[in-house]
């Protein structure tokens, strides 16, 4: 990834993380009001068959509340981003990217799976504030400590995974153009390792960016050594070269 692209990711995913501080906030007030509604005597939620039967059918409204918060509208905005990113890929490349006629259905599937997994997020976010209530009606807690409950679960759970995710989905677009440039590549294909190198880059990262440019089995290798390492919130791809700028730096 390429300073100039990885910049733009960066306010892509700042933006992205802007937007869903202000939706979860949203959502914490509507989930505490739908609390309030519960059986509570002196701070206390009540073992009661009411709360149970309560937290029983939470599930379909705190969707419907992530909805109403913008959750979808605000990943759907952050996914509009797409076009311009891979405009960037393309202006920063070393080659001209060329694709095949499958790319563009390619890059829709992938775009597809990513919304796919942000749903995911969302809705597991929101099975873990309903388990929260549940075990705050089984354990006899306060009404603060379930408040505390969402809090933290909205906090880990959507907000942290999501943002994560997002960061996941700017380096597997840009590793997806190069990826399908190189299918329509006439030659031998080399990669640059490119991304950043500051204090939270990982250790397998810092070795890949040291030995710098891979041929096409050496990639394939490194690749599969650092797969779980560089699974999620990585910044860096392997990017298509020309072989004069592989053999200058390997030379």
């Amino acid at each position: 990834m390429t300073p100039k692209t990885l910049a733009l990711t960066d306010r892509q995913v700042t933006a992205f993380e802007k937007e869903l501080a202000s939706a979860v906030a949203q959502l914490e007030r509507r989930i505490r009001a739908l609390i309030a509604r519960m059986e509570i005597r002196g701070g206390v939620i009540q073992k009661t068959s009411a709360n149970l039967q309560f937290a029983a059918s939470l599930t379909p409204q705190l969707n419907e509340m992530l909805t109403e918060a913008g959750y979808p509208d605000i990943v759907a905005n952050f996914q509009s981003g797409d076009a311009e990113l891979l405009a960037s890929v393309r202006q920063t490349s070393p080659i001209a990217m060329n694709f095949t006629q499958g790319a563009s259905t390619t890059l829709t599937a992938l775009r597809a799976m990513q919304n796919t997994q942000f749903a995911g997020i969302g809705a597991a976010a929101m099975e873990s504030v309903r388990q929260g209530v549940v075990n705050t009606i089984m354990t006899g807690a306060r009404l603060e400590d379930c408040l505390d409950s969402v809090r933290a679960q909205l906090s880990s759970k959507l907000r942290s995974y999501a943002w994560t995710y997002a960061n996941t989905t700017r380096k597997d677009v840009v590793q997806m153009a190069n990826d399908l440039a190189a299918e329509a590549y006439d030659g031998e294909k080399y990669w640059a390792y490119n991304g950043p190198l500051d204090d939270v880059t990982r250790p397998a990262c810092i070795a890949l960016l040291e030995i710098g440019y891979f041929t096409d089995a050496e990639r394939e290798q490194a690749e599969a050594d650092t797969a779980d390492e560089r699974m999620y919130n990585c910044r860096h791809t392997f990017d298509l070269v020309p072989a004069h700028v592989y053999e200058k730096n390997k030379g």
